[in-house]
This record gives structure tokens, sequence and C-alpha cells, in this order.
């Protein structure tokens, strides 16, 4: 179901205590088809440009919900629960890591 290139763009808190740093994300994933996938992404965390590239791994269940975890080039691990439509031309996903408050809408490219 998920397979192909897809691009995102995201933006939201990293949250610790009553301290909120804004984020915003742009990058593109490409969905192997088997359960792993590979992309790249420029992050500005309060301002500062960091250029990531990672590798994962996703499942999807029948009722299209699925989730993935992502590694970093830089050691960072990230974890998402998503939503992909029936044709997994799209998906919508959030961030499920403690202090993380972001939600993602992607888009297979062709």
């Amino acid at each position: 179901m998920l397979k192909g290139n897809y691009i995102y763009a995201n933006n939201g808190y990293i949250v610790s205590g009553p301290t909120k740093v804004p984020f915003a994300q742009a990058g593109h994933d490409f969905f192997q088809g088997n359960g792993t996938l590979t992309g790249s992404a420029t992050i500005s965390t309060n301002g500062a440009i960091t250029r990531i590239v990672y590798t994962g791994t996703y499942t999807v269940n029948p009722d299209c919900s699925g989730s993935a975890t992502l590694t970093d080039n830089l050691g960072g691990t990230a974890h998402f629960d998503f939503f992909v439509t029936k044709s997994g031309s799209e998906l919508a996903y959030v961030q499920t890591d403690p202090g993380y408050v972001t939600a993602t809408f992607e888009m297979r490219r062709n």
C-alpha cells in the first residue's frame, strides 16, 4: 500500500515542562513497499537549521492504520502512528514520542 516517493512538511513544538520550542520540518520519504523506508529532511528548531537523513521500518494494518520507527544519522529515534488512504497516495501521522506536539500530512509524488 505504501510504496514510492512522498513529500511532507510539518511544524509543532518540543515541550519540556513549561517550555515550548517551535520547530518546522520539510522532507521526503521513500517507502520501499516491504516495511522499510529511507528519507531526508531539513529541520528548523527555534531557528537553528539541521539537515538529516534517516532509515526506518513501518507496518500497515488491515484498517489502514500503522506505525513507523525512524533512526537518523545523528542517532535520534522517532516513533509515529499513521493513517493511510486506501490508494496509498496520502497519509497523515502524529509523532508519539513524549514532548513532541506535531502532526503531518504526506503525499505521494509522481
